[in-house]
């Protein structure tokens, strides 16, 4: 509410509202020290407030018990740097303006000195959440890497092929199963229909091995069939499908009688 107001030019009550809020954060500390930070940034607030309105000395009084808090509290708890050199800058502007050169330079000097302290720290460690993500991103990377290893093991992979290539798969597996297991040279003839460049020569149809490479080309083939042969509407002509369709023309009947009874019915009331 301070902020607000002090935004919109109302000063006095910003003021007002700024003291009752460090008030209320004196009380919080003193019951729970661990809010100390809290007490320094509405400190830093009331100072700006006071500062805005003129009251210049109390501005900075405020301000330097803010930079006396921090200092206590970036002494047990180093993540709390960073906040005690935005206090000792605020300090160092409102000491400057004041035309206290010695006082802003011995602040800005402290504000280098810590944030020379912060860059021999430590790295901190990633936050649980950046954790997790970068767990989640190992196991799918791991997972991409597992599938990509099992596709050049195959060395072909129907889903992942166009309707041309699935074609030619299809029609390499048909016949691998009619040679009964045995391999057999692709004639010039049957390559020239693939029309693929990669079978521009004579070489040999993978030989089936196992049942789960006859699993892969009965794939093939039902992929190739959705993708290159087009669909064909066939009409059901069992007992069982006529019903169904009678049972959905006299439905139909049914609804339009009704409508249109209504329809009369409503035209008579009015």
């Amino acid at each position: 509410m301070s902020l607000r107001l002090a935004t919109f030019g109302q000063l006095e009550e910003a003021l007002s509202n700024a003291e009752k809020a460090t008030e209320l954060y004196r009380e919080l500390v003193s019951l729970v020290p661990r809010h100390r930070p809290s007490l320094a940034g509405s400190l830093r607030n009331l100072a700006s407030t006071l500062w805005n309105v003129s009251r210049r000395d109390e501005s900075v009084s405020a301000c330097e018990e803010a930079v006396g808090i921090m200092r206590k509290v970036a002494d047990t708890e180093t993540y709390f740097l960073g906040a005690l050199i935005e206090a000792l800058n605020q300090l160092a502007g409102y000491l400057s303006e004041k035309g206290a050169a010695d006082r802003a330079a011995a602040a800005k000097s402290e504000a280098t000195e810590v944030r020379r302290k912060i860059e021999l720290l430590p790295p901190e460690p990633d936050f649980l959440f950046s954790e997790i993500e970068t767990e989640e991103e190992e196991e799918d990377d791991e997972e991409a890497w597992e599938t990509a290893t099992e596709e050049d093991d195959e060395g072909k992979n129907p889903s992942s092929r166009t309707a041309r290539e699935l074609q030619v798969v299809a029609l390499e597996a048909t016949s691998a199963t009619n040679s009964q297991d045995t391999p057999k040279t692709c004639s010039p003839s049957e390559i020239s229909s693939t029309e693929d460049p990669l079978h521009a020569s004579n070489q040999l149809l993978p030989q089936p091995v196992d049942g789960a490479q006859r699993e892969r080309h009965a794939a093939a083939d039902r992929i190739t069939g959705m993708l290159v042969v087009p669909l064909e509407a066939k009409s059901s002509r069992t007992p069982t499908d006529l019903l169904l369709w009678i049972w959905l023309g006299l439905l139909s009947v049914l609804v339009v009688i009704m409508g249109v009874a209504l329809a009369v019915m409503w035209r008579r009331g009015q």
